[in-house]
């Protein structure tokens, strides 16, 4: 295929659409971004009059598209003159990672000599599987296309030399003992060294991606380097350390991400007041509740600058590392499924829990007397158990019906489950139907304030079926996978 500035243009309307390549298209997309960044050293070396670097998007996809549009323009990125370059972590925390990394992949195919992707430490089995990711790609596709994902990201390159002056990484510098640094060209000997998780890396390329300045960098220090909170093999560098590498291999300054600031930024000065690490940090409002700014890093030949986002500029997003299903599907399960546990283990004896809950003796139940009679806190939720469960219409639930709720209960809860957002029972699962349960869910637990501005919901309830689908509704098919990624199990 041939990636040109139109694959570009049609992946940003599918993304805003909330909708996704098809696989075959994806295992392409990352097949050749695979072979390109496979060839390419550990450490990446970069001529260019004007260079735009990014640090940490996490997932934040739609700021990442109006910075990087933004940056472009500005850059006339379309020259040999610009070169823009992500340093890692667009994965993890966010809103849309899956998104975030596949856009990144794509500036890439587009732009393979003027755009660079650096690997961060969230580029990673580990991180993904703790912080969001992986659970977010196998719902919008499956663990195969986690897995190539993940595979795509041990070729990803972990450092770059920027116009023989500048370190631009993720993380820091790489690890040394007995004051003697690594030059760059012995990174670069072996490429293959760099090909798997970063804990399985060589000592020196882990601290590339982890490390961070230490917090009195601008103390004298009388050592390279401190242990760190990240873990075991990885130290945080102090300004003696950094001196020495940057010497070692004749360059200026440090360019990092990997920590977040309040102003999206961060200068370290040296015990001689001279800058020797800018850290930026790119992924605005992080974590949809830190309302910073993002920033990015240009160099204009010998100056440099930093831009700021503001954190306004993004549509709705939904919480970080989530999905509108897992914070709808735990209460409604506890709402809902209470009811049925109760039910059943009164199984044995339906009548006589019948019985008790028929306050009024009419040989039907109520919603007043399922409320109270079973001690539960939402009336919403009891209405909509007896519409589900009503198979004669007349708006209460008889013996029979309580009798065959416990059946249902005791072979399908995902179908209980199903039908319970189901509001319309249509078999299909739609926005209308999304929005009507989870504000039917919010009378007894406290869901965000924001869902519930005028159009919010709407669009976390589009995504959200966006999420296991390209249909505008969700499948009991769909419904299914997204209730065993999420860990309920069949009982």
């Amino acid at each position: 295929m041939k990636y040109t500035e139109k694959f570009l243009n049609d992946l940003e309307i599918m993304f805003n659409e909330f909708r996704l390549p098809e696989d075959e298209d994806m295992e392409n997309y990352v097949k050749d971004a695979i072979k390109i960044l496979k060839e390419e050293d550990n450490i990446v070396f970069i001529n260019a009059t004007n260079v735009t670097l990014f640090g940490d998007i996490h997932g934040q996809y739609e700021y990442q598209r109006i910075m990087y549009r933004k940056e472009f323009e500005q850059g006339n990125s379309t020259s040999k003159d610009h070169v823009m370059v992500q340093l890692g972590d667009c994965l993890d925390r966010g809103p849309q990672n899956l998104e975030s990394f596949v856009y990144t992949l794509a500036w890439k195919l587009v732009y393979p000599k003027n755009f660079y992707f650096i690997r961060g430490n969230h580029e990673s089995l580990s991180m993904t599987r703790k912080y969001g990711a992986e659970k977010e790609i196998t719902m919008k596709y499956s663990t195969v296309m986690y897995n190539r994902l993940m595979e795509c990201c041990k070729y990803i390159p972990i450092a770059a030399v920027v116009n023989s002056k500048y370190w631009c990484v993720h993380g820091g510098i790489p690890y040394f003992q007995k004051d003697d640094p690594p030059k760059i060209e012995t990174l670069n000997e072996d490429r293959k060294l760099r090909f798997s998780e970063p804990r399985f890396m060589p000592i020196e390329m882990q601290n590339i991606l982890w490390s961070d300045p230490v917090s009195n960098f601008d103390e004298k220090p009388d050592r390279c380097f401190q242990s760190s909170n990240r873990g075991s093999n990885i130290y945080d560098f102090t300004s003696l350390g950094t001196r020495k590498f940057l010497e070692k291999n004749r360059l200026k300054e440090i360019i990092r991400g990997h920590e977040y600031y309040d102003k999206g930024y961060k200068v370290f000065k040296n015990h001689e007041n001279a800058t020797v690490v800018r850290s930026i940090f790119s992924s605005p409002n992080y974590c949809n509740k830190q309302n910073n700014p993002g920033t990015v890093m240009q160099i204009r030949g010998n100056h440099k600058q930093i831009s700021t986002y503001s954190p306004t500029t993004s549509g709705v997003e939904l919480p970080p590392s989530t999905s509108l299903w897992e914070f709808i599907l735990p209460p409604a399960m506890k709402l809902y499924l209470e009811f049925g546990v109760r039910v059943l283990e009164y199984r044995h004896r339906l009548p006589e829990l019948f019985k008790t809950l028929d306050k009024d003796g009419n040989g039907k139940l109520d919603a007043n007397e399922i409320l109270q009679g079973l001690n539960l806190k939402s009336d919403k939720t009891v209405m909509r158990m007896i519409k589900v469960h009503d198979t004669d219409g007349d708006g209460v639930i008889s013996l029979e019906e309580l009798k065959n709720m416990c059946i249902n209960f005791s072979r399908d809860r995902e179908s209980i489950l199903f039908m319970f957002f189901d509001d319309d029972l249509d078999k299909r699962i739609s926005v209308k139907d999304l929005v009507k349960s989870v504000k039917r869910i919010n009378s007894s637990v406290k869901l965000p304030k924001y869902w519930f501005d005028k159009g919010v919901l709407e669009v976390l309830a589009f995504q959200s079926i966006h999420l296991l689908t390209n249909k505008n509704f969700v499948s009991y098919e769909d419904f299914d996978k997204v209730f065993s990624i999420l860990g309920y199990k069949k009982d």
